[in-house]
């Protein structure tokens, strides 16, 4: 991986045949052209567990049109990472034995296992 540094605050991470650009919100300082680091963290951590949602339900034959997850995140005084909350919305129609599996699948997330254990996750299905 190659690092490096374009524009007021940019930060651009060359890796295989991806450049990924963080940079600094306009109001510190950057140009708000990309995520900053800390936001690219909670995106990988979140789609990371989206992905192994979706290859769940893909093996399972469960369709994925009416599916989503929502992520929200909670924070002690210090801007430490103390929770995430996901909920994944199944619609009416998903099949209730699936949900612990689903939901134990969602806890294998590589980027998961390389937190703190003191993170404490939260996982919630909503039929909507």
């Amino acid at each position: 991986m190659n690092i490096r540094f374009e524009g007021k605050a940019k930060v651009i991470a060359d890796f295989e045949s991806y450049n990924v650009v963080t940079d600094l919100d306009k109001s510190i300082g950057g140009e708000s052209e990309g995520l900053n680091p800390f936001q690219l963290f909670l995106v990988s951590l979140s789609c990371c567990t989206g992905l192994f949602a979706r290859q769940y339900m893909e093996k399972h034959g469960i369709a994925l049109a009416d599916k989503h997850i929502e992520v929200t995140f909670d924070f002690d005084d210090s801007s430490d990472l103390r929770g995430v909350n996901i909920k994944l919305f199944v619609g009416n129609n998903f099949p209730a034995d699936n949900e612990t599996p689903l939901i134990n699948a969602m806890k294998v997330c590589k980027v998961k296992k390389h937190l703190r254990t003191d993170i404490d996750f939260r996982y919630e299905i909503i039929r909507k």
